[in-house]
């Protein structure tokens, strides 16, 4: 082979070399788990395979390498995991919870003010039922028939009062529920999971505020 034949295939091996790429690990900031990244993708923004949260690698690894490490997915406008990417970022079901709970404050509110300004009527209605379940009546059977009494020597419908106490009972039964389901759907992601948190706490507190509004209410007859 001549020389010159020589210094050509040295040349052509060497365009066609690719210096073998490093690996850079480093702990994902949203989940705190052990991920990998070709050092090609340096200080760029990454999907973490386990949160699927969109993250910034560093520069170089910032924890003891180790092999066998997932590896984080470059993110790109065309990649599959941008909206699940976009979607753990944002977690709109955890501020729904947030908002579903706001509203459940509201609404136990708005039950403690209405038996608070019509325990008197409440108080009635209750002793009249009671009456009639002691004298043997089923409690169906007592409320018809105080429903009745009442309809006949009023103003011949069911009182305004116990219409919205109803609606509101159910409307915070239906907010409660919402806010719970909402809640432990967002806690599930990594992203903005101190509200899913917060709607929780503040789902389970509702019912103690509701049940001790109770005793400001004459008699006890929430």
């Amino acid at each position: 082979m001549e020389r010159r034949d020589i210094e050509e295939l040295t040349l052509s091996h060497a365009a066609c070399y690719h210096p073998p790429t490093m690996a850079i690990q480093f702990h994902c900031t949203a989940c705190s788990k052990p991920i990998e990244i070709d050092d090609e993708w340096a200080a760029k923004t990454v999907i973490c395979p386990y949160c699927r949260a969109s993250v910034t690698s560093p520069l170089e690894s910032s924890r003891e390498f180790e092999n066998g490490q997932p590896v984080a997915s470059p993110l790109s406008a065309g990649s599959d995991g941008l909206q699940s990417t976009i979607t753990s970022q944002t977690n709109h079901i955890a501020v729904v919870a947030v908002m579903l709970a706001v509203i459940l404050i509201l609404c136990v509110a708005c039950q403690l003010v209405l038996y608070q300004t019509h325990g008197a009527e409440i108080e009635d209605f209750v002793n009249k039922v009671t009456a009639l379940v002691e004298q043997g009546a089923g409690m169906l059977e007592a409320t018809q028939e105080v429903l009745q009494l009442d309809a006949e020597t009023g103003t011949g419908t069911i009182p305004d009062w116990m219409v919205a106490i109803n609606l509101v009972n159910a409307l915070s039964l239906a907010v409660w529920i919402a806010t719970v389901v909402c809640a432990l759907v967002g806690m599930r992601r990594a992203a903005k999971r101190p509200l899913a948190i917060t709607a929780i706490v503040i789902a389970g507190v509702a019912p103690v505020i509701f049940c001790c509004g109770g005793f400001l209410v004459p008699n006890g007859t929430i």
